[in-house]
């Protein structure tokens, strides 16, 4: 349980550094998008690391966006860097090694988890209070 709380720790410094990146180079994601982690915003960021060329935010969005598309594309209207660009995909590929870890943390736990199942299940039958994972 240590170990997970730890890789949620190193991801949230990650998110930490990938914003940091986007506000030096004047991408204001977090004024339009409540979570610049989302599937939007991550499409949106996906498409400024493959071409630094002016597009057009639309085809991007989904359903459920509060911010107008002209509130978005003026968010991203900022440049970035080449060095930045890499410092983001960096980010961005260890936050997915890092999800990938956790998802078979969470694995391993619930398999160790599972041998103990008759007796959860025991204490749960007479009254006892069970605490999640």
């Amino acid at each position: 349980m240590r170990y997970h709380t730890k890789l949620t720790a190193y991801t949230t410094g990650e998110k930490n550094r990938a914003q940091n990146c986007l506000t030096v180079s004047n991408i204001k994601l977090d004024d339009v998008f409540s979570d610049v982690f989302g599937k939007a915003a991550s499409a949106i960021t996906e498409r400024l690391l493959e071409n630094s060329e002016p597009f057009d935010v639309k085809p991007y969005l989904t359903k459920g966006i509060k911010a107008t598309p002209e509130e978005i594309q003026a968010a991203v209207d900022g440049v970035m860097c080449v060095s930045q660009a890499e410092k983001l995909r960096i980010i961005r590929s260890h936050m997915n090694s890092l999800a990938l870890c956790k998802a078979n943390l969470e694995s391993e736990i619930l398999t160790v988890a599972e041998k103990f199942l008759p007796q959860v299940i025991t204490t749960t039958s007479s009254g006892g209070l069970i605490s999640p994972l």
